[in-house]
């Protein structure tokens, strides 16, 4: 049996992450996507879900990360939590992208290129 992790209790400090998704090919911004957040290590447990709006972007998104200190001092607590991102559009491909790092007091950005399944050419 795998051991979770529970990165909650871990975290003492937040950061925030931010997603951009356009159309492959001509980078137009695709409105009213769903954005899925997750943990790395508990793909089944959905935390955080919210759409774009006005430019393809999502509103800033907090999430939590480990303690400020665990990028400035030697250890094996990594300095960042790690999070899966789901993007799903009508007429466009789903993506996930798996382990973005999210570091405290930051602010991560995801550019999502979600090219149409009638677009064979990107394939």
């Amino acid at each position: 049996m795998r051991r979770r992790m529970d990165l909650r209790a871990m975290a003492s400090d937040t950061g925030q992450l931010l997603v951009q998704v356009f159309r492959t090919g001509d980078d137009q911004p695709v409105r009213g996507a769903n954005i899925t957040i997750t943990y790395r290590g508990d793909p089944e447990n959905v935390i955080f879900t919210t759409r774009t709006g006005e430019g393809g972007f999502s509103p800033g998104i907090t999430l939590p990360a480990p303690p400020l200190q665990n990028s400035t001092e030697p250890g094996d607590n990594p300095p960042y939590n790690e999070y899966n991102v789901r993007v799903e559009a009508a007429g466009y491909r789903t993506i996930t992208m798996e382990g973005v790092e999210v570091m405290p007091g930051e602010v991560s950005c995801l550019l999502y290129t979600s090219p149409s399944p009638r677009d064979r050419s990107l394939y």
